[in-house]
Formats: C-alpha cells, sequence, structure tokens
C-alpha cells in the first residue's frame, strides 16, 4: 500500500502543464520531442540528419526516401524526468517497435548513446534480411558511436572509446576466437562491447582487411556456421587474433572522414506543441516507455485530468486513449480515440486504439476491419494497422485471406526491427509451408545480441524448421509473447 501511494504521489508531482518551449522537429529520419526553443531542436535535428547521411556513407547504405512509418522517435527527456522513469545507471533506451521505433533519452545525455542505439535501427531496417552475429551488431555501433563533427560539415568516423584501454587491459586472441566461434544469443557478451568494437575497427578501417566483414557476413547467412564463416572470411584465427593485438598497440587508429559534400540533409521542421500536448507530453512519454498494472492505474487517473481540458486536441486525446487501454478503461479509450480521429484522422496510433478498443468490448471482427481499413486510408504506410488487420483472423474459424496475409507481410517490410512481426510473419510463412523463407526471418532474432524470450524460441523454432518439423516449429512461434521481448538498452551512465 505505501508502495502504491508513493507512486501515486510520484505521478501527480509532475506539473500538470509542461514548459511552454516544448517543441517538436520532424526530418527525413527522425521525429523528435524537446523542451527546447525551436533553433535549438533545429540545430539537434540536422546533427541526427548528419549522423545518418554520413554513416550511410561510410557502410555504403542506400540512401533512398524514408516512409514517414520508419521515422525514429526520439524523446529527449528532462533528465530527473527519465531517471523517475528508467533505471539511474542507463544512458538511452531503444523500442524497436511496429508503431515505429522509439528512443528515449535523458535531456543532459551523451551523444553516443544516441548514435549507438540509432546505427542498430539503420542496420536493422537497411540489412533486413541478414543475420548479424552479436559482435558485430554491437562493434559497428560502438565504431560509429564516436562519430566527430567537424565545423566544415564532414564527419568522422573512428575516434577511439574513452573507455577503450580499460575494456581491453586483459584482451587476448583467445576471447576473440571463443567470441567468433559461437553465435547464439548470450554466448561472449562481455566481450561485444570491447573485443568486438576493437575487431569491427580493424575490418573497417585497416585497409589489408578491407571487404571481410562483407564475406563474412554472405558466409554466415548462405549458413556456414559460425567458425566456418570467420575462417573464410578472416583466414586463420590464430592471425587474425595476432593482428588484432598489433592493431591495438599501434600509436594511433586510423578513421575515415566523410566529407561534407557527401552528407545530405533534407528540410527540417519544427512546430510547438499544442497547448493539450504539451501539457500531456509526460504523460505520452511515460506511457510509450511502458507500464506494468500498477502504474497504467495509476498513469491513467493523471492522464484523464491531464487531458480534460482538451477533449478536440488529436495529441491528447491519443495520449488519454493509450493510457486507458493500458488501465483496461476500454469505453475511455474507443471514446479518446474516436476524438483523436474527429480532431485529426492522421493522428498515429488514433485508429489502432479504437480497433483494440473495440475488441475488448466485444465488437466483431467485421467491425475492428472496418475501422482498420478506414485508418489505412489515412495512413496507408502503417505497419500497426497492418498488422493488426491480419491478428483479426487469429483464434477465429475464418481463415486469414490473402489480403490479410499480404498486408503482414507489407508490415514487417516496413518493420523489420520489430522481433515480434518478424516472428508472427514467420509463423504465417510455416502455414504455407515456406519453411525456408520462414527460417530467413527468424535468423536476426535467434542471434540477437541481448538474452531474450524471442531468441530462444526463434532459435527452437529453426531447430525444428531444419529437422523438417514445420509443426513443431509453429508450436514454438506460438510461445511468444510481445511483452518477452525487452527493449535496446545502451550507455551505462556513470553516478
Amino acid at each position: 500500500m505505501i508502495r502504491k501511494i508513493l507512486l501515486v504521489l510520484g505521478l501527480l508531482s509532475l506539473p500538470t502543464v509542461a514548459h511552454a518551449e516544448w517543441h517538436k522537429a520532424v526530418s527525413s529520419h527522425f521525429v523528435v520531442y524537446a523542451d527546447e526553443d525551436a533553433d535549438a531542436l533545429s540545430e539537434y535535428a540536422e546533427k541526427l540528419e548528419r549522423y545518418d547521411s554520413a554513416a550511410r556513407t561510410l557502410r555504403n547504405l542506400p540512401k533512398d526516401a524514408t516512409p514517414a512509418s520508419r521515422r525514429v522517435t526520439v524523446f529527449l527527456v528532462p533528465t530527473g524526468e527519465f531517471y523517475a522513469i528508467f533505471p539511474r545507471r542507463v544512458g538511452g533506451i531503444t523500442y524497436p517497435r511496429a508503431t515505429g521505433t522509439l528512443i528515449f533519452m535523458p535531456s543532459d545525455g551523451d551523444d553516443s548513446t544516441l548514435f549507438h542505439e540509432y546505427t542498430h535501427h539503420q542496420l536493422a531496417l537497411a540489412w533486413a534480411g541478414l543475420s548479424v552475429p552479436g559482435w558485430l551488431n554491437e562493434g559497428m555501433a560502438q565504431a560509429q558511436s564516436t562519430a566527430e563533427f567537424k565545423s566544415d560539415g564532414a564527419v568522422v568516423f573512428g575516434r577511439e572509446l574513452e573507455y577503450a584501454e580499460y575494456m581491453l587491459a586483459d584482451m587476448d586472441s583467445g576471447d576473440m576466437r571463443t567470441m567468433l566461434n559461437k553465435s547464439t544469443a548470450g554466448t561472449g557478451e562481455t566481450n561485444y562491447y570491447s573485443i568486438g568494437w576493437l575487431l569491427t575497427h580493424m575490418l573497417t578501417f585497416d585497409n589489408k582487411r578491407q571487404g571481410q566483414m562483407i564475406d563474412y557476413l554472405v558466409a554466415l547467412n548462405k549458413g556456414q556456421s559460425a567458425p566456418e564463416a570467420a575462417e573464410t572470411a578472416f583466414g586463420d584465427l590464430k592471425k587474425l587474433g595476432s593482428d588484432l593485438q598489433r592493431y591495438r598497440r599501434s600509436a594511433s587508429l586510423p578513421g575515415v572522414v566523410v566529407p561534407a559534400d557527401q552528407i545530405t540533409v533534407g528540410p527540417i521542421e519544427v512546430t510547438k506543441l499544442s497547448a493539450g500536448e504539451a501539457a500531456t507530453i509526460l504523460d505520452a512519454i511515460h506511457s510509450q516507455a511502458g507500464v506494468d498494472e500498477e502504474k497504467a492505474a495509476t498513469l491513467y487517473t493523471k492522464a484523464v485530468a491531464d487531458a480534460a481540458p482538451y477533449p478536440n486536441d488529436a495529441g491528447a486525446q491519443r495520449m488519454l486513449a493509450e493510457a486507458a487501454f493500458d488501465a483496461k478503461h476500454f469505453d475511455v479509450a474507443l471514446e479518446a480515440a474516436n476524438r483523436a480521429i474527429a480532431a485529426n484522422p492522421k493522428t498515429e496510433g488514433a485508429y489502432y486504439y479504437k480497433a483494440e478498443a473495440m475488441k475488448e468490448l466485444g465488437e466483431d471482427a467485421d467491425a475492428q476491419r472496418a475501422v482498420i481499413d478506414e485508418g489505412l486510408i489515412e495512413q496507408p504506410d502503417s505497419p500497426s494497422l497492418m498488422r493488426l488487420y491480419y491478428k483479426t483472423y487469429m483464434g477465429g474459424n475464418e481463415p486469414a485471406p490473402l489480403l490479410a496475409k499480404t498486408y503482414l507481410v507489407q508490415a514487417y517490410k516496413l518493420a523489420p526491427q520489430d522481433p515480434g512481426l518478424r516472428m508472427e510473419t514467420a509463423s504465417m510463412l510455416l502455414t504455407e509451408d515456406k519453411g525456408a523463407e520462414a527460417r530467413a526471418l527468424l535468423r536476426p532474432v535467434a542471434y540477437s545480441v541481448h538474452r531474450s524470450k524471442a531468441a530462444e524460441h526463434a532459435l527452437a523454432a529453426i531447430a525444428a524448421i531444419d529437422e523438417g518439423d514445420l509443426e513443431r516449429a509453429q508450436t514454438e512461434l506460438s510461445k511468444q509473447d510481445d511483452e518477452d521481448e525487452m527493449p535496446d538498452v545502451g550507455g551505462e551512465r556513470e553516478e
């Protein structure tokens, strides 16, 4: 009881109206919310876009136009508020969701943490069909996190990590070989951020090893085991280890300068949040960061009060719809979603929560699909609505038609960073006896850098596929729950 009272007091002590300077910046790849003036936020968004463009040049990634659904939403949360939500030593946290990847950062946070987290997102989209082992995934994020921005517009990659000397004090080539020889989730994880960084650095910036990283990924994704792929791409691993030791002892590590003329930044639009959005932005941050049953109930009480003065504000009502849904007040969620849609039918998430609330209130699947159809007219690239359309056929007697399956595949293509969506799509492919295609979707989940139930289920499903038992593979995937997948935590903060 005491804990609940303290939680209530903590939430209710938040300011009812957020600071008047809350703004939103929308650029080609980002949506950024911050308690900053317009000019400062515009400069920040431009820096993020410069990083994105320079990183694409570095890794030779496509620079095609990005659908709105693929933009990353960054919340620069007031530092005290951030650590009221997340653990004290976390420097940033990422949620790779079908509704859009979210990155939460303290307002005084280190840019390197954000660059690290964004690199994961960027590569998850660009290399959606590839399995990237944990050491390389984290190694690339680490190697790019130290990007340096020059006054002439250039971006420099390859700067050494501040704590590299401490991390690599006891490095030996045996640790490197152990890391390379095991690619399943969780193995060698303590070395991913140190030896993984140094090896990735060498493979990226040392001219003698140019092209070997891609050779390794190709071998791994053609079905070679982790040890086989390493030997195919890198040659003798003992020599690789000795080369890595010499590389570490170099007077200075090499790097790459991406000149300004290879960096493009599109238009950036900065707007001040409406009164309703500003009044509820902290509630929205708490809600989207995730709530348990106790916090959901407490946040709902505050959300109702904060949104009440703004019945015609789409942002405030969309926030209330989510808070009410999480607290299982489905009638209130439905009413709030309807108000959000009436105010602005393009409000992201409004149709989603309307359809979900209708389901919980007992509306039939046809009624839900009609709402989803309306939403897709307003938001034709919404992976969350496409995914939800397919899910309306789950658990019923009516098999999913081709349209629903097409929607699910399209949702995956738009949001391959969401592990749960990958697994749902793989499960659907298994029903059509497409074991090889399902296996390809599952590999990035199975070999994730972080331990999770999703990775365990994906590994078990892959094993079943390899044995020709597609039914058992489906059973394994059916055990997965969206809540099993933990967010990606980055950048420990020193106290």
